[in-house]
């Protein structure tokens, strides 16, 4: 190897380690929240508390170096519709909003399936964006995944 291939090569090394390194920094300086539904069943205390045996849930979770203040989440519809999620759902780690999330900390708020299925069925809507409201008056949206949009209707 002649020495301007090895000078070339040896810049190319440390421009690749100096961006992973900016990139790293830039992901712990900011703030990132990740929005998830899911479905499920409760029994005991956790069923007479949610006056449900099924229901939908969406967990708010903070992944980035910062913290965020969530105020509360919604589920919007079709038709710009807004469901508000009232009800905290007590599973292990999830906070009542509002709250600063922190790295790794979440909440998770749900809503009866049978009753929203059966809203969902009689007004012809859809869910389509999960949406967190944050403390600073803006919003953080995610979609809806497809097979949650109409829950089987």
């Amino acid at each position: 190897m002649d020495w301007p291939t090895a000078i070339a090569a040896y810049a190319a090394i440390v421009s690749t380690i100096l961006l992973m390194v900016r990139l790293a920094e830039f992901s712990r300086d900011r703030d990132d929240l990740s929005l998830r539904m899911s479905s499920g069943v409760v029994i005991g205390q956790l069923e007479l508390l949610l006056g449900a045996d099924h229901i939908v849930q969406v967990t708010v979770a903070s992944r980035g170096g910062r913290p965020v203040g969530v105020s509360s989440l919604a589920v919007q519809l079709t038709g710009n519709r807004t469901i508000p999620l009232m009800q905290h759902v007590p599973v292990a780690g999830s906070r009542e909003l509002p709250a600063v999330l922190s790295r790794g900390e979440s909440a998770t708020y749900g809503l009866a399936h049978d009753a929203l299925r059966d809203e969902l069925r009689a007004s012809g809507l859809r869910m389509t964006h999960m949406v967190a409201h944050l403390t600073d008056g803006s919003t953080r949206r995610a979609p809806v995944p497809r097979d949650f949009r109409t829950l089987g209707s």
